[in-house]
């Protein structure tokens, strides 16, 4: 592709945002009342808005550009950034040209991305997500100090947007390609979740937990089937245990294909870390448990972009 092309093809995918994301320019505060009362010291609920980045950005906003619109065009932004990494990061993992563009394209525009951009409190998926991605670029060529150094200082942003990007100290080897060191570091992220008290061994919420990452894969695949609040305890044991097997399956075919494909098994174990973070999760907010949800899928779905730019475009 010439450079023409590119700038054409950018047009084109930028342009297809834009449209997707249009009804953002009429949109209100809906789901972020009580946030956002949290922000502007007003009454409300905030316990659960605390994200350092994600606080600060709205208090700045709050005093420069308070209307709906720049709230929202500023998530759309951070959205079309991480979008520009992931396709940067297939690149450098070897995608061609048209896969690289694939990529980012699948990232960006894929229906199941509208509860992080769309919603205010979606940005704390942004900018763990901008983190986790630089960082794994930094470190993917090499492991030199300065690299390291900027990569610290790139997890550190991470963590400041969503503390689940923590995930990283798996992501890290697996874009590298060392599986052991993922296994290790997954293992020890879980159970350290469990003995902090923030995670759960349970095996009939892992198998709830599995359920719900089923129907978002297959939702980002159809491109159907959103909803909002779906009745995840309403789903049949039989389903739940196929979740577990068919999630499994999908996991040990990326891995086998790690010789011929990378960027297959790549993108696989990416999903399966981040999904497999979730299945121990159970923090709780009042009544209704914390089941893995759109907004949550967010950083999963670099995985799902990875596995596409590795088929075989030319």
């Amino acid at each position: 592709m010439t450079f023409k092309h590119h700038l054409f093809v950018a047009f084109i995918v930028l342009a297809a945002a834009v449209w997707e994301f249009a009804p953002l320019l009429d949109a209100g505060f809906v789901f972020q009342d009580s946030a956002w009362q949290f922000v502007r010291g007003l009454p409300g609920e905030g316990h659960g808005f605390s994200r350092s980045l994600m606080r600060e950005s709205w208090q700045w906003q709050e005093r420069h550009t308070p209307s709906p619109l720049a709230f929202h065009a500023a998530n759309l932004a951070l959205h079309i950034c991480v979008s520009f990494l992931v396709a940067f990061l297939a690149y450098q993992l070897g995608a061609s040209a048209f896969g690289t563009w694939i990529a980012g394209s699948v990232f960006l525009l894929n229906p199941i991305q509208a509860e992080s951009v769309a919603y205010l409190s979606g940005r704390t998926e942004l900018f763990a997500a901008i983190g986790v991605l630089c960082a794994c670029l930094l470190l993917l060529p090499s492991l030199t100090w300065w690299r390291i150094v900027l990569a610290a200082v790139a997890m550190g942003f991470a963590m400041l947007g969503k503390e689940s990007a923590i995930i990283l100290v798996a992501l890290v080897p697996i874009v590298r390609q060392r599986w052991a060191l993922a296994t290790t570091a997954m293992a020890s992220i879980i159970a350290l979740l469990c003995v902090s008290g923030y995670g759960s061994f349970s095996a009939g919420w892992v198998l709830i937990q599995a359920a719900a990452a089923w129907r978002l894969l297959m939702t980002a695949v159809t491109l159907t089937g959103h909803v909002v609040d779906y009745d995840y305890l309403a789903v049949s044991a039989f389903a739940r245990w196929a979740s577990v097997i068919l999630l499994s399956v999908g996991l040990l075919y990326g891995w086998a294909r790690r010789d011929v494909a990378p960027r297959i098994a790549i993108g696989a174990c990416w999903v399966a870390a981040v999904i497999g973070l979730r299945l121990f999760i159970r923090a709780r907010f009042g009544e209704m448990p914390n089941v893995f949800n759109e907004h949550q899928f967010y950083l999963a779905m670099v995985g799902c972009s990875l596995i596409v730019s590795d088929l075989r475009w030319s």
